[in-house]
């Protein structure tokens, strides 16, 4: 709760960026499925369409800002949000056919919104894609994790954000882990 305000900003901020995002503070129900996770209506902060070569997969992001210290872990322990994500791909991989689904026609209700609007409304190509009859798609990796709240020196090499970012990627992948000191303008592309 310390940080969710400025995080929730952050989020907002790159929601704004992205016209792909679909939906923000998602949560997801683990009620009667038979996984192991700490909570059952876990909640993921982004969900967006991606556009890629063989069509459009609906990825997720985490984000958070440097100074929790979820992102962080002294050795050998994983970062506290390392299994929050997995958690998320538990529950994303058990409720698959419903995410789906309820997605496709999230698209479809949002391109009537963006009609009625005169088209103020903007909407990304792969919005308007699954809206048009794309399948949208969605592999179990499709999590990632963005953090922001952090200057270059922090960031670079030596810096106090280094070592912990490279943990992260290490852990959940170079590719799931985006790293942009300011939320503003950051744009999302897990790159699959």
């Amino acid at each position: 709760d310390l940080f969710s305000g400025i995080e929730k900003q952050g989020v907002h901020a790159i929601a704004q960026a992205n016209e792909d995002v679909i939906d923000v503070e998602i949560m997801l129900d683990a009620k009667g499925l038979d996984i192991n996770i700490k909570r059952k209506q876990p909640r993921i902060d982004i969900a967006a369409f991606e556009q890629r070569s063989a069509g459009v997969e609906l990825v997720f992001w985490e984000a958070k800002l440097f100074i929790n210290p979820e992102v962080r872990a002294k050795e050998p322990a994983s970062p506290k949000v390392v299994g929050q994500i997995e958690e998320y791909k538990k529950v994303l991989h058990a409720r698959q056919t419903e995410v789906l689904s309820s997605y496709e026609r999230v698209a479809k209700n949002l391109v009537e919104i963006a009609e009625m609007s005169g088209n103020v409304r903007i909407l990304g190509p792969a919005i308007r894609a699954v809206a048009e009859g794309e399948k949208l798609r969605m592999s179990s990796a499709n999590v990632g994790l963005v953090i922001f709240g952090f200057d270059a020196d922090q960031k670079a090499e030596g810096g106090i954000g280094h070592k912990h970012f490279e943990k992260l990627k290490k852990e959940l992948g170079s590719k799931s882990v985006r790293t942009c000191g300011r939320a503003d303008g950051l744009k999302l592309c897990l790159l699959g």
